[in-house]
């Protein structure tokens, strides 16, 4: 063992530091740890086994040990897959009491933990040393789980769906997000086997393009337990090249890892994870904790902001959001069926209006495009014409205006092209690190591969500005039904691509992808996605969330609950996104948009659906609850029954929203105009 000084720099003071250099495992000081603390938080680790326990306020929250396979290095061409244990040169340097530097000098990585003096925070940071084409890492898996106890008052929270509760004592196996489909080594080894491409969880992209290893909704997880919680919150500048996993086994505490991906085949940059521990804290306070952090970054927008750039998101405060369809086209089963021409959409919504007396609404519907939804992207102009062309889509956008209501398109996306539209080349195809395009044939659409990012803005920019110059020349969408809503179909995925004439890193994805979001904002026109993350709450209107379930292959609207489902968005940023959730089928699905105070809606399909008089009175209802609470905090949620289904939520004007599904109640109070009754939905 050798000792050398050293100092260190950290918020304005320098600290110096013994350095203590291990040449094997064994060491007295490994042994006995590192010990850092700040006012209530003490943190401890364990040099032989790279494990940080904490003790917050007396209560001790122990870090898994199990580290088998964490680390990822390819040296000399041979991959190594070891834990951070394994290392045989680390050198250990302390600053002061809140700092701790341990280089993994065979590993070539560095890990810098502190505590934080100005936020309390216990922070993780991880820095590559020395990579070259002798030596790359190639992923990490740390800090490891914080070990949740096997009891029914702790319980873990994570960000999919809307966010989804674990207690510690959950008696069915969950997995979320696994970054390799079903977790089978033996077939993702013979797929790579056969077909010459990368199977493994650090450079494994099938999962990536096939949306598989998507992003969480929010930067951040946690856990509580009696007397301390934590939310750990994931740098926003490596959050694209991270992906957590969640796995819970009845009878042990919920484990989940955060990975930390390479960057083009190479970690290539520093990675941060920080953690909050909260006395007392539950899943609530420390959502709130992360909006509080997300002001500080800049990236929180209110509506009330948004609606100071464009008036039209206050219209939508309130509105029902009509629903309708055009066109469905099936290459799978050689199916297509046109079921309302622009035409009759237009009807349907006047015989709406005059029957229903609502004044304020926003029409939106799928299959508009030139041969329906999802077929031929990106060449979706000109509109179809066997709804009415152009022309037909001009004057139903006209006719809504003219009605008062709100003019809105949706799906398309500039992820996908179809190997049989007319703009298919390989050049504008995303890569892989075998220089290949992906297909895949799951959809209507029949043969799919993706857009490389680079081109996606090129594709949007003509539909909209140009339309088609060949025959028939058709305007572009801006000029022939300026949609003050859309719908966008884009996924938010940690993408790369390979394709040496536009190489894409998934930070410069992000960058690819806040570039769309930003064109519809400049064009005034409030924008929602099918897959929202965090960062884009400033380009974002409206979110869609709902509630997922377990399938045989993932999550679909069927099945049981996955967890326990809790309003982590809406705790964060309801006063930042409208919820759009989901309507009909089940109590839980007929009440949680109530109890996030979602924005309404209404099935629009023929001339029968205004005498469907229980869905209309429920979309009036919930569209009063919004005009109430579109643009409130949501300040609390709490549950009233152990088997977590009676439950409140409560927004900043003091409005509360009561639900049992098991009984399909709901009430509603402090709403002028909704009685307080407990009333059925069903």
């Amino acid at each position: 063992m050798v000792c050398s000084g050293r100092s260190y720099e950290k918020g304005g003071k320098v600290f110096f530091a013994a350095v203590i250099i291990l040449a094997g495992a064994a060491s007295a000081f490994a042994g006995e740890g590192v010990t850092l603390k700040y006012k209530g938080l003490k943190a401890k680790l364990d040099v032989a086994t790279m494990s940080v326990d904490v003790e917050h306020r007396g209560v001790k929250w122990r870090m898994s040990r199990e580290g088998e396979r964490e680390f990822v290095y390819e040296k000399d061409g041979e991959i190594h897959e070891v834990s951070l244990a394994d290392s045989k040169e680390k050198k250990v340097s302390q600053f002061g009491d809140s700092a701790v530097l341990v280089r993994l000098e065979d590993f070539r990585l560095e890990i810098f933990v502190c505590i934080d003096e100005e936020t309390g925070e216990l922070v993780f940071k991880f820095t590559p040393l020395e990579e070259d084409h002798q030596f790359t890492i190639k992923g990490l898996i740390y800090p490891r789980p914080f070990e949740v106890p096997v009891k029914s008052d702790c319980y873990s929270f994570f960000p999919y769906g809307q966010g989804i509760l674990i207690p510690g004592n959950w008696p069915y196996k969950e997995e979320l997000r696994n970054p390799i489909q079903f977790s089978d080594e033996k077939r993702l080894k013979v797929f790579g086997e056969v077909m010459g491409r990368p199977a493994n969880w650090w450079d494994f992209q099938g999962g990536d393009q096939a949306g598989l290893i998507s992003h969480a909704r929010m930067s951040c997880f946690g856990a509580v337990q009696p007397g301390s919680g934590f939310v750990a919150i994931i740098d926003t500048k490596c959050q694209m090249d991270t992906h957590l996993h969640v796995k819970h086994m009845p009878g042990k505490p919920t484990d989940y890892w955060v990975y930390w991906r390479p960057t083009m085949g190479a970690f290539g940059y520093p990675r941060i994870i920080r953690y909050h521990f909260e006395k007392d804290g539950d899943y609530v306070s420390l959502a709130k904790y992360h909006r509080q952090y997300f002001k500080k970054l800049g990236y929180f927008k209110s509506l009330a902001e948004k609606n100071e750039e464009n008036a039209n998101v206050e219209r939508l405060k309130g509105a029902i959001s009509l629903r309708t369809r055009i066109s469905r086209k099936d290459n799978r089963n050689f199916t297509y069926k046109i079921y309302n021409t622009f035409s009759d959409v237009g009807e349907l919504v006047e015989d709406f209006k005059e029957k229903t007396e609502v004044e304020r609404a926003v029409l939106s519907f799928t299959g508009w495009q030139r041969y329906g939804h999802d077929h031929e992207y990106p060449n979706i102009m000109p509109p179809m014409m066997a709804a009415g062309g152009p022309q037909g889509l001009s004057d139903l956008a006209d006719k809504l205006r003219s009605m008062g209501y709100m003019f809105g398109l949706m799906t398309d996306n500039y992820c996908d092209i179809t190997l049989d539209s007319p703009s298919f080349r390989e050049e504008v195809t995303l890569k892989d690190s075998q220089g290949k395009y992906f297909r895949r044939s799951t959809w209507a659409a029949g043969v799919n591969s993706l857009i490389c990012p680079r081109w996606s803005l090129r594709f949007l920019r003509r539909n909209f500005e140009v339309g088609r110059i060949d025959y028939p020349a058709v305007r572009g969408l801006l000029d022939t039904a300026y949609p003050d809503c859309y719908l966008l179909g884009n996924y938010v995925c940690n993408w790369e691509c390979y394709d040496p004439r536009h190489p894409l890193t998934r930070n410069e994805n992000r960058q690819a992808i806040s570039d769309i979001y930003q064109y519809f904002r400049d064009k005034k026109i409030l924008l929602t996605t099918e897959h929202h993350i965090d960062w884009a709450i400033p380009y974002l209107v409206s979110v869609r969330v709902r509630v997922g379930h377990n399938m045989a292959y993932g999550v679909d609207r069927e099945g049981r609950t996955i967890g326990i489902p809790i309003p982590l968005w809406q705790l964060a940023f309801h006063d930042c996104t409208y919820i759009l959730g989901s309507w009909g089928g089940t109590p839980e699905r007929l009440l949680y948009p109530f109890l996030w105070g979602a924005q309404s809606a209404f099935s629009l399909n023929d001339a029968n659906s205004v005498s469907n008089t229980k869905q209309l009175e429920r979309a009036k209802l919930l569209a009063k609850l919004h005009e109430a609470v579109g643009w409130d905090e949501m300040v609390s949620h709490k549950f009233y029954s152990d088997d977590y289904t009676v439950q409140e939520s409560t927004f900043s004007s003091g409005v509360k929203v009561w639900i049992d599904p098991n009984k399909s109640q709901l009430k509603i109070t402090g709403v002028e105009g909704i009685s307080e009754e407990v009333r059925r939905l069903d």
